[in-house]
């Protein structure tokens, strides 16, 4: 009988005939088998998913590290040159001091440069400052 039985659970119910209370067991043994059979390949088909979804996410997540670094290089550089544009600005007002206080220097050669013969008490041309590159001029009257 027990062979009989492991070959009905092994789902070959039409082996013997073993009468009612055996056979429903045997029917509710193969049920539970069937049932629990889904149950594993629910569990398999689940266990597929979540593997391929995490692939998915290591590769996603990847990906935002990939772009993450280049962000931050393209931060690096862009901050790289806001200094030297910086420096440049600077350079550029610098220049632009001296251009005016030349500029200042010539108007009052040209101012100075009218009077034929020069009046009396007017002072040409005096140097006040010189510092950095930067000549500082005043036409004065005395």
């Amino acid at each position: 009988m027990e062979e009989a039985n492991r070959h009905k659970i092994d789902s070959d119910l039409a082996a013997a005939n073993l009468g009612y209370a055996a056979g429903s067991m045997l029917f509710a043994l193969r049920n539970m088998r069937e049932w629990l059979a889904g149950i594993v390949s629910g569990i398999s088909e689940s266990s597929e998913s979540i593997l391929m979804a995490s692939g998915e996410i290591a590769q996603g997540n990847t990906d935002l590290s990939q772009r993450t670094e280049e962000q931050a290089a393209a931060w690096q550089e862009t901050a790289s040159s806001m200094q030297q544009l910086t420096s440049t600005v600077k350079m550029n007002a610098e220049s632009a001091q001296q251009a005016g206080g030349v500029a200042h220097g010539a108007a009052c050669v040209a101012l100075l440069a009218q009077f034929q013969p020069p009046l009396p008490g007017l002072v040409a041309l005096r140097t006040l400052a010189r510092n950095s590159q930067t000549a500082q001029f005043r036409c004065t009257v005395h």
